[in-house]
């Protein structure tokens, strides 16, 4: 078992090997993921308190240094946050019930900004999200079994299995017809091995676009491996 202690000085020890925040929030949540597993034992009556005005923020730790500190968040049924952005790194998981949240993106028209709602999702116990200031806004989701991921239109992302068994997802696409490129992508032998005036034409023409090139910054990063193509080929 983990103990508080090698958790703090697991996540100070990560943060202090990478220069950007981005590669911070990467290396903790997983280890978040791991704790959330085990943080009853660590938690005291105390870090739930609520509060009946607003929600409560609860110290757990606080590093002499100023550079980490744990907190548990507390909201009781109906109470929220205002919208809001982030000035530091963080990583959250869901300890207890179920968060919403709904991110928001600055929009522009005639003259005057507005934020528009992107995307609301339903996190529940286990879910583990990094967030980076919004000049630098990369978002990384570690989602178990019973989460839901919304993966909106024009927005970079990437995905992969970052548990020690086979995973399985049920994907919605719409509006259908998307899934077609997917049966192209196979019959070209994959983004990897695919011709790129081949791969960058049928990009074109579902409005989509790739970046093959970051996938070795990727594995070596999160130490991921590329899996044997099925055999068969895509099926529908």
């Amino acid at each position: 078992m983990e103990s508080l202690q090698a958790f703090i000085a697991d996540c100070r020890g990560r943060a202090a090997q990478c220069a950007h925040a981005a590669i911070a929030v990467e290396a903790i949540a997983p280890v978040m993921h791991r704790f959330m597993r085990e943080a009853e034992r660590f938690m005291k009556p105390e870090h739930f308190r609520a509060d009946p005005e607003h929600y409560a923020r609860n110290a757990v730790y606080i590093a002499p240094e100023q550079d980490l500190s744990l907190f548990a968040l507390v909201w009781t049924p109906g109470q929220w946050t205002p919208i809001h952005d982030h000035v530091s790194w963080c990583v959250v998981g869901v300890y207890r019930g179920v968060e919403q949240e709904t991110r928001y993106e600055l929009v522009e028209r005639g003259g005057r900004e507005y934020l528009h709602a992107v995307e609301t999702i339903d996190a529940h116990p286990g879910h583990v999200e990094a967030l980076i200031p919004p000049a630098e806004n990369i978002h990384v989701v570690e989602a178990g079994p019973g989460d839901l991921v919304f993966k909106p239109r024009d927005q970079w992302h990437t995905f992969w299995n970052a548990g020690d068994e086979p995973c399985r997802i049920l994907e919605i696409i719409a509006p259908a017809g998307f899934e077609d490129f997917f049966r192209e992508l196979d019959g070209l032998g994959g983004a990897i091995v695919a011709d790129q005036e081949d791969l960058a034409r049928l990009n074109a023409r579902y409005g989509l676009e790739m970046r093959p090139e970051t996938v070795p910054e990727l594995l070596d990063r999160f130490g991921l491996q590329l899996g044997e193509r099925l055999a068969g080929g895509w099926r529908p």
